[in-house]
């Protein structure tokens, strides 16, 4: 993807690209992934605007990724993995309140100074990162998982996917369930015909048509050539500032 272009030299060799399956959690009926291929000099700041490309997020809130250990004595099923925060990376707001300093956790990286090679050159096979998208509100979070190494390329390139992309602002995965209900339903309530006007009418990602229910219930998804047309647009934007 253009948005995240990894600033590496083409004069000279450079290492393979890292193939990453991203998982959007808590999200059913269907599943919502993507599969990209990154470069190795890539900063978590980049990866941040290409995920938001390939999931159709607006990057209007702020990011973090962390590391899961899971502890082997640990049991999965009864406790949930816990957050490694040393290798943590963090996007801090633009504008923070006036007169309340934030002040940056010790432990913590901005994404801008760390890259996936040098996260995945002291990587635990036990750890896996997740990217959490507007942590503050609806805290969609994304599971990347390390599937294999592919030949290099200068930016970023969404090489696989599917379902449709989930609503921003809506509330988070249990609304964005009820909102896929609002437009399955043949006699929609109330609620569900709210629903349904925000988000053909002001939801940031949505539709005006609404979402095409057959489509929805398939899992089928915009595919490549969408995203790398919406990456292109928003590095044209980018660009014009």
């Amino acid at each position: 993807m253009a948005t995240s272009n990894s600033n590496s030299s083409s004069k000279i060799p450079q290492p393979d690209n890292y193939v990453f399956h991203v998982n959007l959690l808590e999200i059913t009926n269907p599943i919502i992934t993507r599969t990209l291929s990154i470069p190795a000099h890539t900063t978590f700041h980049s990866l941040n605007l290409a995920l938001s490309t390939a999931f159709n997020w607006s990057t209007n809130h702020e990011y973090t990724f962390q590391t899961l250990s899971t502890l082997a004595r640990q049991p999965p099923d009864l406790l949930p993995p816990r957050p490694n925060k040393l290798i943590s990376t963090y996007e801090p707001l633009p504008h923070p309140p006036i007169g309340i300093p934030i002040p940056t956790p010790p432990t913590w990286t901005h994404s801008s100074n760390i890259t996936i090679q040098d996260y995945m050159s002291t990587r635990d096979p036990s750890h896996n990162l997740i990217y959490e998208y507007d942590s503050s509100a609806d805290g969609w979070e994304h599971l990347l998982t390390f599937l294999s190494r592919a030949t290099p390329t200068t930016h970023i390139t969404c090489i696989d996917g599917s379902g449709h992309q989930a609503a921003e602002d809506c509330g988070g995965p249990e609304e964005w369930e009820e909102l896929k209900e609002a437009y399955r339903t043949q006699v929609p309530d109330k609620k569900q015909m709210e629903k349904r006007w925000w988000y053909e009418r002001f939801c940031v990602n949505g539709e005006e048509g609404g979402l095409d229910v057959e489509k929805l219930n398939r899992g089928e998804w915009e595919g490549v050539g969408a995203v790398e047309q919406r990456a292109q647009e928003r590095l044209e934007r980018e660009n014009e500032r």
